[in-house]
């Protein structure tokens, strides 16, 4: 467990854009995926709020790394889950602004089959609030 209170999995594979976002991988909470992106001024849109675009990565990536967990597993990533994904599509839902803080991503696997799958994820400010969710469909790379 970190001090969030998560239980700790091995650090998945990481991208470019995940790096330079900042969005950190804090670990698996009852089979979901749990990222955390401390709110920045590069982070900011011209309303002076989280961008729309940081909330749809953040979710895309806690989408893409829940979804490639098999059901059963929620603690670990075993070999199986290395496996990549790619997003087919991606619906987002923003609920409230943000401008301060870290927002929490809680990206969990829904259903779907051997080479599709699909993710929902929901976004929370520091008091809890949610400021997004959205959901997407997954496709396993060969």
């Amino acid at each position: 467990m970190n001090a969030d209170g998560v239980a700790r999995a091995p650090e998945p594979a990481t991208s470019g854009l995940r790096e330079h976002l900042g969005i950190r991988f804090i670990g698996m909470q009852d089979g979901a995926a749990v990222l955390a992106l401390t709110i920045g001024p590069e982070h900011m849109n011209l309303a002076s709020t989280l961008h729309g675009g940081a909330i749809a990565t953040l979710v895309d990536i806690a989408c893409a790394l829940a979804a490639r967990v098999p059901p059963g597993l929620p603690g670990a990533e075993p070999a199986a889950a290395r496996r990549g994904v790619a997003t087919l599509s991606m619906t987002l839902n923003f609920t409230r602004p943000v401008s301060a803080g870290t927002v929490r991503a809680f990206g969990r696997r829904v259903g779907g089959g051997r080479s599709i799958v699909f993710a929902a994820c929901d976004v929370f400010d520091d008091q809890d609030r949610l400021v997004a969710n959205g959901s997407g469909c997954y496709a396993f790379r060969s």
